[in-house]
């Protein structure tokens, strides 16, 4: 009986050919070195594993890396005058940088409180801060003023116009913001500064009492109708408590 070499073997021979070629492929780290068929025997540890070794060499390369560029950024900064670093962070893209501009505007005013027009250039920014497009920078922004204005009133007197000039429009303006947070924290600062006498009779009779006013006009918005109407009983309380001080205007 002769075979036909028409046909290739086939069957289990092919099966165990077909097997082994794929063993050989991705399991010839388990062969002895010499290249014999027999599996090197089992060990009682684990082989060593070099890449979990460097995966931890990258990512301690990679901290490395960020702690150094977090000191550039840190002495990069101290190298940076008061008025330097608020115009930098003034101008951040990032929502938190420009909240903390706002947090620090008290301290950048007394690194500067020496130089009356270094303060002057501090106020100058808080206006334009004042536009920001960000509510919660806004907001962020107003709860500073009063501590601004008190600060100003007893270290900077030579600029006795600093309040009305800079602080008392932006806390005006935010009376009528379209963000409920900014309102209400505006209505807030309001009252701490008419309690603490930081804004003078005329300024709230020609600039707050008006203000508020049109507010509680009939074809105004209702929340803040509603809340015009409950904030400015103390401007008016406080304007009746000066003509009974001090007389009729």
């Amino acid at each position: 009986m002769t075979l036909s070499v028409n046909h290739p073997a086939a069957g289990p021979w092919a099966l165990l050919a077909a097997t082994w070629r794929g063993l050989r492929a991705v399991g010839e780290a388990a062969l002895p070195p010499n290249g014999g068929g027999t599996p090197a025997p089992p060990t009682s540890e684990p082989p060593p594993a070099p890449d979990r070794r460097q995966h931890l060499s990258l990512l301690q390369e990679d901290l490395q890396e960020d702690a150094d560029g977090s000191l550039d950024f840190v002495s990069q900064d101290e190298m940076l005058t008061p008025l330097g670093r608020l115009d930098k962070y003034a101008a951040s893209e990032n929502v938190f940088n420009r909240q903390m501009v706002a947090r620090s505007l008290l301290d950048t005013l007394r690194e500067v409180c020496d130089d009356e027009r270094d303060c002057i250039a501090v106020l100058e920014r808080i206006s334009r801060l004042a536009d920001d497009s960000e509510p919660t920078v806004r907001a962020e922004l107003m709860e500073q003023v009063p501590h601004i204005a008190l600060f100003c009133q007893e270290n900077r007197p030579s600029i006795p116009y600093a309040f009305s000039k800079f602080l008392l429009p932006i806390v005006v303006r935010y009376l009528a913001d379209q963000n409920n947070q900014v309102r209400k924290t505006s209505q807030a600062a309001l009252l701490a500064l008419l309690e603490q006498e930081l804004i003078d009779r005329f300024d709230v009779e020609t600039r707050v009492c008006p203000v508020l006013i049109e507010l509680t006009a009939p074809d105004s918005n209702d929340d803040v109708k509603t809340e015009a109407v409950a904030v400015s009983r103390m401007p008016f309380f406080y304007l009746w408590k000066m003509w009974l001080i001090r007389g009729a205007y």
